[in-house]
C-alpha cells in the first residue's frame, strides 16, 4: 500500500476505538494517538522488534552528567522508509502538521523493561523545528 492510499483512508477503518489527544505546550505541539496502525501490521512489526539485536549503546543526553546507557538498535533509513509501518507514521505526521514536509534523519528502537531508567531529555535544540515521532510497542497496554 502506498502513502497516498494510506492518506486517503480513514485510520478509524482499522481501529474503531482509536483515540487521539492534542495539546500545545508553549510553542510546541504534542499529539498522542492510540490505534494508528492496523492490528495485523502492528502485530507483525512487534514480532520483528522482539527479535532484533539490541546493544547497550544509547545515551538519552550527551549533556547529562550521569552516564546512563540503554539498549537500542538502529534501522537503515532507506529501508525503513519503504516499509508500510513507516508510511502510517508519515501519514499521521502530515495530518498533525499540515503543509509541512519531513526528512527522516534517524530511526531506531530503544528497549526498556520494568525498572529501566531513561532520563528526561531533549532530542533536538530548543530552536529547531524538528519533530520526534515515538511509537510504543507492547503486547498489553496497561497504565
Amino acid at each position: 500500500m502506498d502513502l497516498n492510499a494510506i492518506k486517503s483512508r480513514s485510520t478509524n477503518i482499522f481501529n474503531p476505538d482509536r483515540r487521539t489527544s492534542s495539546r500545545q505546550i508553549g510553542t510546541r505541539h504534542l499529539h498522542v494517538h492510540d490505534g494508528v496502525f492496523p492490528a495485523e501490521l502492528y502485530a507483525d512489526f512487534l514480532k520483528v522488534a522482539e527479535n532484533l539485536p539490541f546493544r547497550r549503546q544509547e545515551r538519552a543526553s550527551r549533556a547529562n552528567p550521569v552516564e546512563v546507557c540503554h539498549w537500542s538498535t538502529n534501522f537503515d533509513i532507506e529501508l525503513f522508509q519503504s516499509e508500510e509501518f513507516y508510511q502510517y507514521i508519515y501519514a499521521q505526521l502530515e495530518k498533525d502538521f499540515p503543509g509541512k514536509s519531513f526528512l527522516l534523519t534517524r530511526c531506531y528502537i530503544n528497549l526498556s523493561t520494568f525498572g529501566d531508567w531513561l532520563p528526561i531529555h531533549r532530542d533536538c535544540s530548543e530552536n529547531s523545528h524538528d519533530v520526534t515521532a515515538l511509537v510504543y510497542l507492547c503486547r498489553e497496554g496497561k497504565i
